[in-house]
């Protein structure tokens, strides 16, 4: 026969029972999407970038497609990098994607060195595993997307840096 005290210790603890319907329930809310929200996320527009009517001015908070396609365009991926992978990737409207691509074609030697450095560094910092041991990085297109994702996120962050020792400052009076 149980004391009193033993039943108080039962009736202080919760039942498998109740653990197991209220993790049920906690699963089926994180897995299901909030009331009244659809169940895709909306990707932004393509980004166009510039001044005027329907184009994105480069502000912090939508640089990031702009750095997707400078990750894309200074790697040294085992493909090759044209407008439409540019627009695709970086969630660029054709017309920035063709201006990009442009700019790095007219400029394609001075890209070289910075390529380069670039296989140097993922094989340094790949440690001899694959798939960017070999200095390929990024090895498939996409792995830049989700710094293309970021669009429209703001910057957090407040760093100070030291002057550029090239950069000499304009004395105004």
């Amino acid at each position: 026969m149980k004391t009193h005290d033993e039943k108080v210790n039962v009736s202080d603890q919760i039942s498998r029972r109740k653990i197991l319907q209220s993790g049920g329930a906690a699963a089926l809310l994180l897995g299901t999407n909030p009331l009244g929200l659809d169940g895709a996320q909306s990707t932004p527009p393509p980004v166009n970038y510039g001044s005027g009517d329907g184009k994105t001015p480069l502000v912090p908070e939508t640089i990031f497609p702009l750095l997707a396609a400078w990750l894309l365009m200074t790697t040294n991926g085992p493909f090759n990098v044209d407008a439409a992978l540019l627009s695709c990737v970086a969630n660029l409207h054709p017309t920035t994607a063709n201006r990009l691509k442009t700019l790095y074609d007219e400029n394609a030697k001075a890209f070289d060195p910075v390529n380069t450095l670039f296989e140097t560094i993922a094989k340094e910092f790949s440690g001899g595993i694959e798939p960017y041991s070999g200095g390929q990085c990024p090895k498939y297109p996409d792995t830049v997307t989700p710094v293309a994702a970021l669009y429209g996120t703001k910057t957090t962050i407040v760093c100070t840096a030291s002057a550029r020792p090239d950069r000499k400052k304009s004395k105004r009076k």
